[in-house]
């Protein structure tokens, strides 16, 4: 509806036209509709670029969305293209110092998650991490994002204890920071089941599958992939637990 107005009232490359693509993508994304996250994020760039040129710190953020979009798309390389690009833009204007760049050094963690590389993942998650820790106090979602993150790749090392402390630091944070059912909140349940489950703690694993299951169907519905893909987790947790 904001779109609609906005382009009743102004022409196509203002920056309020930029900022209702930029919302309409970011709310694909909480949605994990990637693609079409992408297609959004996109046009915002493009607006942006025309307005800003591309040493400004909103072309710097919409590169750090197509980014997170394109990772999730499974588009790794792209991904990195687009991240780098950003963080590049916003070090030329802040520094080292930024909390955009803290986003930005997040993402590339998730991607060399996906990219296997668990040392690079866990390398980015800290320097997340030290800048978060200069904007936000130890309570911030943000903070809770990279320590996830970091527990996911532990994971991947078999270092279950560490995985389990990160995780849980970061279940702590969201569970205090909302107070409905949220995505992230999910992912950490999904995140603390694999880890029981790589232990072969079954019935451990069944519970933190079953609280992500019942979030996910509050946020994305019963026929959304994320939803179908932890009902098969939890079946399969189920049937080895006994």
């Amino acid at each position: 509806m904001a779109l609609v107005i906005r382009k009743a009232v102004y022409d196509e490359w203002h920056f309020k036209i930029a900022l209702s693509y930029n919302n309409i993508g970011v709310a694909w994304f909480q949605a994990r509709d990637y693609p079409k996250a992408y297609e959004s994020i996109l046009k915002a760039l493009e607006i942006r670029k025309h307005i800003y040129g591309r040493q400004h710190r909103e072309t710097a953020n919409s590169y750090l969305v197509i980014g997170s979009a394109l990772n999730e798309l499974g588009k790794h390389e792209a991904a990195l293209d687009s991240i780098s690009l950003g963080i590049e833009i916003l070090k030329s204007l802040y520094g080292e110092r930024h909390p955009l760049l803290g986003n930005g050094y997040n993402v590339l963690s998730s991607i060399w998650l996906d990219l296997h590389d668990d040392q690079k993942a866990i390398e980015f998650s800290r320097k997340a991490l030290d800048i978060w820790k200069i904007f936000y106090d130890e309570r911030h979602p943000a903070v809770a994002s990279s320590y996830n993150n970091l527990g996911r790749a532990l994971l991947k090392q078999g270092k279950y204890t560490e995985a389990l402390n990160y995780c849980r630091k970061a279940l702590s944070i969201y569970l205090s920071a909302y107070k409905n059912p949220h995505r992230s909140v999910g992912d950490v349940y999904r995140d603390l089941g694999e880890i029981y489950f790589a232990q072969k703690l079954f019935a451990e694993a069944y519970g933190n599958y079953e609280n992500a299951f019942e979030i996910y169907l509050n946020v994305f519905g019963k026929d959304h992939k994320e939803t179908k893909k932890i009902q098969r987790k939890l079946d399969e947790a189920k049937r080895l637990r006994g």
